[in-house]
Parts: structure tokens; C-alpha cells; sequence
């Protein structure tokens, strides 16, 4: 009994076994994950650092002088500034005259600027080198950024009131008799119109020309032609000024200040590409639906100037509980 049971048991668990699915036998070509070998990344290379800006030498200070003189003629005070600085120098024969000067720990430079105000003269220091030479005429260059654009703008407001007068009275007669006796009355008109006009010029280049040929004319003490000085050239931002160099230090600080000033304002065109057209709205807003409620109302003369004029506003909304 026992062996036939273990028997259909065993049985019945092959029946179990040979009913469970087959897994599909993968084809020749089918991939492996077993045999899939994962390449491996390069290695990028080391990141060479920048080398840092090494750190600027320290300038030496100027030397500086002390020069008390009086009455000494230019030269020779030159001269002597050359020797003390251990620098060579070239002085051209027109330059003449005394200078007094009382300067403590002063720089070169600073020196033969104070010296160039009393003598007409001027200085340039190349290397181990000071040239002085007249302060002669020369051109000179500048470069100017504005727009080459010029505009002008004008613009009216004009106000006009009209006041009208107008009066009549007729008299009738009494019992007993009938007359008439009219006062043809009187009528006049009052009119006043009142025009507010704005114009706004923009002229930059011309503007900047007279100003210049002012800075250039305050100098001149004989009638001369001033027309040839100044040659300003707007398309491309360059103005030639041929002027001393003592004009051409004032003429650089005017410019500077005028492009500081300038270069605040800001010009901005628009373009309108697309308009979108609605035939319910012909000026852009509904005025209808704002103004369909309001009345206004206007007597000047206030009936035959009875009662004083008036003015009434009225607006009505069916939608208010008021």
C-alpha cells in the first residue's frame, strides 16, 4: 500500500515537471552579457595650471628738487634741473625769459609744468632726454565717440476761448394806449487764443566746433583766420585741431567733460512689425464702453446771462443698487 502510493506520487510529480515551459534557446548571434566587456575610459590628462602674473615691481619714486629762484633767466634754471637729474637736454634758441619760482620737494615734471606757465615753452621727456622747444602751433587729433546725427523737434499747444454776449429786452405800453419802446440789445464777441510753441535742437558736431574755435579764439590777440584751426570730421568720430599746447591741455578737458555728459543719454528706436487690426475698436480702445454711461452738459451764457453758467456731469450705471 505504501509503495503503490510513493509510486502515483512519483508519477504524478513527473507529470508536473515534463508540464512546466522550456526556456527558449538563445540564438548564435544573441548577446552576452557574461561576455560584454566595458571599454575602459581614458584617462583625460592632468590640467596644466596657468602660471600667475608675477606680482609688478615696485617704481622707483621720482627724484624730487627744491628750487628757490628769482628773476633767473629760463635756460639757465633748465640747465641746472638737467645736471641735478643726471639727464641730457635739448633747449631751442627762442626760448627767453626770467622765471621766479619757489618750489619745495617737487618732481621734474611738476617743475617744467610751473616753469612752462611763465615762459612759453614746452617740454618732452623721452627716456633720459628733455626737449624744450617753443610752444609753436601743432596738430592734433581726437577721437570723439557720438553718433553722426543731428535733430530737431518742434512742438505746438494752442488754447482758444470764445466768449459770446447777447442781450435783448423789448417794453410793452400800458392801459389806455398801446406803444412800443424796444432796446435793440447788444452782442459782442471775445475771443482769445493762446499758442505755446516747444523747439528742441540737436546739433552735437556744430555745436562742438564753435565751442573749440571759442577756446581757440580766447587766446588770440591779433585778428587771425580762425577757419583752417578746426576740422571735424563726423562720419568718423575725429576732430583736427591745430592749436598750441597750451590750448590743446584746455580743449582736451572741455572734451572730456562734454563725452562724460554726452554719453549719460540714451537713444532708443522702435520698430512696430506687426499690427493686429479689430474692427470693433478703430482707435485701439473701446470708448464706448467707458463713455456710454457719462453725460456732460455746458452753458456759457447761463440763460441770457439770468443765472450764472454751468457745467453738468452725469453717469449712469444700470448694474448700481444706488
Amino acid at each position: 500500500m505504501v509503495f503503490s502510493l510513493r509510486y502515483y506520487l512519483g508519477v504524478f510529480i513527473l507529470l508536473l515537471i515534463s508540464c512546466a515551459p522550456q526556456p527558449p534557446i538563445p540564438s548564435s548571434g544573441h548577446i552576452n552579457s557574461k561576455n560584454v566587456t566595458i571599454p575602459k575610459d581614458d584617462i583625460p590628462p592632468l590640467v596644466q595650471q596657468q602660471p600667475f602674473v608675477p606680482v609688478p615691481q615696485p617704481t622707483q619714486p621720482l627724484e624730487e628738487f627744491t628750487v628757490v629762484v628769482d628773476s633767473v633767466p629760463v635756460d639757465k634754471l633748465l640747465f641746472a634741473l638737467a645736471r641735478d637729474a643726471n639727464m641730457n637736454v635739448d633747449i631751442h634758441p627762442k626760448i627767453q625769459g626770467n622765471i621766479t619760482l619757489n618750489a619745495i620737494n617737487q618732481t621734474l615734471p611738476q617743475l617744467l609744468e610751473r616753469i612752462a606757465k611763465q615762459v612759453d615753452l614746452r617740454y618732452q621727456i623721452i627716456d633720459n632726454q628733455i626737449t624744450i622747444s617753443p610752444d609753436s602751433p601743432y596738430m592734433h587729433l581726437y577721437k570723439v565717440d557720438y553718433v553722426n546725427m543731428s535733430r530737431e523737434a518742434k512742438s505746438e499747444v494752442t488754447v482758444s476761448t470764445q466768449i459770446i454776449n447777447d442781450i435783448s429786452r423789448v417794453n410793452g405800453g400800458g392801459n389806455g394806449g398801446s406803444g412800443s419802446n424796444s432796446s435793440g440789445g447788444s452782442s459782442g464777441d471775445n475771443n482769445s487764443i493762446t499758442t505755446i510753441t516747444n523747439e528742441s535742437n540737436n546739433q552735437f558736431w556744430l555745436i562742438l566746433e564753435k565751442n573749440i574755435n571759442t577756446i581757440l579764439s580766447s587766446h588770440e590777440t591779433g585778428i587771425i583766420d580762425k577757419t583752417d584751426k578746426v576740422a571735424v570730421n563726423p562720419e568718423m568720430g575725429i576732430i583736427t585741431v591745430y592749436a598750441t599746447h597750451k590750448q590743446h591741455v584746455e580743449i582736451q578737458n572741455f572734451l572730456d567733460h562734454v563725452l562724460a555728459s554726452s554719453h549719460r543719454q540714451v537713444l532708443i528706436e522702435a520698430t512696430i512689425a506687426e499690427v493686429r487690426l479689430n474692427n470693433n475698436y478703430q482707435a485701439g480702445i473701446n470708448w464706448q464702453r467707458i463713455a456710454g454711461n457719462f453725460t456732460y452738459n455746458q452753458s456759457i451764457l447761463g440763460g441770457d446771462l439770468g443765472n450764472s453758467p454751468f457745467y453738468s456731469f452725469e453717469y449712469k450705471n444700470s448694474n448700481s443698487r444706488f
